[in-house]
């Protein structure tokens, strides 16, 4: 059978549960709205807080052999209430003040049968569970805003980009107006001078001409050269030294070579 732990309140938003010596590697703590549970085998021990605690400023942890607990009381619902939506019993109003003047000292129930305490539990349980769906959907929203964020961000980014794109399009159109309108006053410039000075070049062109025809002619006019001296070549010829029987034979017999083949 499980060992319970005794527990300290030193303030009024604090727990402090030492665990005797029991291995902090096999500590499981379970903190849910209206009590917390402390499994440190071989100890076993159950907390009911007086009310409810708000899950989001709650916590538990451990240091240096002594688990302790820290809790916010939720504004929404008191001792009072909670004692109208769990327990049976009626009580006077001298039983409910000492009551609740022990809870308010101990920071849990008091003065609860088992069956009325495990019906708390398990509506902690239950609104525990509601918290974690809560947590776990405002999670996904998160993301999802997160997410459709950064989506946003992107979109504005590429509408930038597109922006500056079409800035850039823009004055490169201006800049080659410019260079066009520069280039085709240039060409207008050109156009001018070469008609002023179409003249000088034709005069150029002629004086060219005719300085080559001039230089044709003084070719012509040099004499021609003598034809030059005569030469001797010497040719000699091999010696034979093979007949060929074929152009060297005589007609005698050629006639004994037809008289064979007959």
């Amino acid at each position: 059978m499980p060992l319970p732990l005794p527990h300290t309140h030193p303030t009024p938003n604090t727990f402090n549960i030492p665990l005797r010596g029991a291995s902090p590697t096999t500590l499981d703590i379970y903190l849910s709205p209206l009590y917390a549970k402390i499994n440190a085998p071989p100890f076993l021990t159950f907390i009911d807080f007086r009310a409810q605690i708000t899950m989001q400023h709650s916590k538990a942890w451990i240091e240096n052999g002594v688990v302790y607990i820290r809790v916010q009381w939720s504004d929404t619902q008191d001792a009072k209430e909670v004692d109208r939506e769990d327990r049976e019993r009626e009580e006077t109003e001298e039983q409910k003040e000492e009551r609740i003047r022990k809870e308010m000292e101990s920071g849990c129930i008091h003065g609860w049968t088992k069956e009325e305490s495990m019906k708390r539990r398990e509506r902690s349980q239950a609104m525990y569970a509601e918290y974690l769906a809560n947590e776990q959907k405002q999670k996904k929203i998160g993301i999802q805003a997160a997410k459709d964020q950064q989506v946003r961000m992107q979109i504005k980014l590429e509408e930038d980009e597109r922006e500056q794109s079409r800035q850039k399009v823009s004055e490169m159109k201006e800049a080659a107006i410019v260079s066009s309108s520069q280039v085709r006053n240039a060409n207008v410039c050109i156009y001018r001078t070469n008609n002023i000075d179409q003249s000088e070049i034709e005069r150029q062109e002629i004086l060219g001409r005719v300085e080559e025809e001039m230089k044709k002619r003084a070719l012509a006019k040099k004499t021609i050269p003598p034809p030059r001296k005569g030469g001797t070549i010497t040719v000699q010829f091999t010696p034979r030294t093979l007949r060929s029987a074929a152009r060297e034979t005589q007609d005698g017999m050629q006639c004994d070579i037809c008289v064979t083949l007959d």
